[in-house]
This record gives C-alpha cells, structure tokens and sequence, in this order.
C-alpha cells in the first residue's frame, strides 16, 4: 500500500522516490530510514508511511487527499 501511495504522487504529481538509509540506528529524523517522494522543482514532499498512518488515524473525512494537495 505505501508503494502504491507513492506511485500515485510520482506519476501524477512528477515527484521521485528518495530514500536515506539510517547507518547508525539513531536518527530521529522523520525521512531517514523511511522512503519519501519529493518532487525536484517545487520541493515538496511525503512520506507515504506517515501519511496513511495519519488518515487511519484521524476521525475526519478528506485527510489523505488534504495531505497531498501541496503536491502541485
């Protein structure tokens, strides 16, 4: 499911899948260790994972698509 998330911003919005391996174990940086699309020109940014944990999370309508619209 995540892969397909991220493949639906890729495609549809020209974003690019990044990845930054955690080598030691202990960041606390939200994109390391994680894949994330961003999109080169405008720098925007998502990390599928968060984004559906959010939207199953949260007790309203709309979420998910409320978090990609940055995506232009």
């Amino acid at each position: 499911m995540i892969w397909y998330v991220g493949e639906i911003a890729r495609r549809h919005r020209g974003a690019h899948w990044r990845y930054a391996p955690d080598l030691t174990g202990t960041s606390r940086n939200p994109y390391v260790g994680r894949p994330f699309v961003e999109q080169d020109d405008s720098g925007n940014d998502a990390i599928p994972l968060l984004e559906l944990e959010a939207a199953v999370l949260s007790d309203e309508t709309g979420v998910f698509l409320n978090r990609f619209e940055v995506f232009d």
